[in-house]
């Protein structure tokens, strides 16, 4: 079985839980790395969660929305997921 890391205790559809990795890990990939960088996974975990409770399924647009928690704006986004892809 696959590491869900921070979504293992979760109860969500198959489905959508691999998307929710999906989104983190490329999410974690897509921020520098540094002294926050564990509180920064913690943030972009509860934001997945929170996206999915609210219906969201998709790991592109989890990813996207994840990282807009930080400030990003929808074209360093799209730049982002191109070169993580």
């Amino acid at each position: 079985m696959a590491d869900l890391g921070p979504f293992k205790h979760e109860a969500f559809e198959p489905e959508i839980t691999a998307a929710m990795s999906a989104a983190y890990e490329r999410a974690c990939a897509s921020i520098e790395t540094g002294p926050y960088s564990e509180l920064a996974k913690e943030i972009l975990a509860r934001r997945i969660i929170e996206l999915a409770r609210q219906g969201h399924a998709d790991a592109d647009a989890l990813y996207a929305e994840a990282l807009e928690t930080f400030g990003f704006d929808r074209g360093q986004v799209d730049r982002a997921a191109t070169a993580n892809k």
